[in-house]
């Protein structure tokens, strides 16, 4: 099984509230990659799977670092459309949910 690799854009500012009693954020339009845990497809998945995965690069906000590389990410799929000849191309949205912290919140 081959490794996918995933850049998220952030549509909303995501705020990390009680980091070390601080409050940072990421702007919208942010990318924040990741290495998926499991595959995921429009053709096998539906909107509310949900999947795992792994930080690529760190989060940084305001220059401090909120989340190392490796750390985990729960995620769902939010919009699975498989397209096809008439409908057009293929859709997959998804949406990150939960993400450990540094200081582990």
């Amino acid at each position: 099984m081959s490794e996918q690799h995933l850049s998220i854009v952030i549509d909303a500012c995501l705020a990390f509230p009680g980091f070390a009693q601080q409050r940072f954020s990421l702007p919208a339009g942010s990318w924040v990659s990741v290495r998926l845990d499991q595959v995921l497809s429009s053709d096998h998945n539906q909107a509310g799977d949900s999947f795992t995965a792994t930080l690529s690069q760190p989060l940084i906000a305001n220059g401090i670092v909120v989340a190392r590389r490796g750390q985990t990410v729960a995620g769902r799929v939010a919009e699975a459309n498989k397209g096809g000849r008439v409908k057009g191309t293929s859709r997959l949205g998804i949406e990150i949910v939960e993400l450990s912290l540094v200081d582990g919140s």
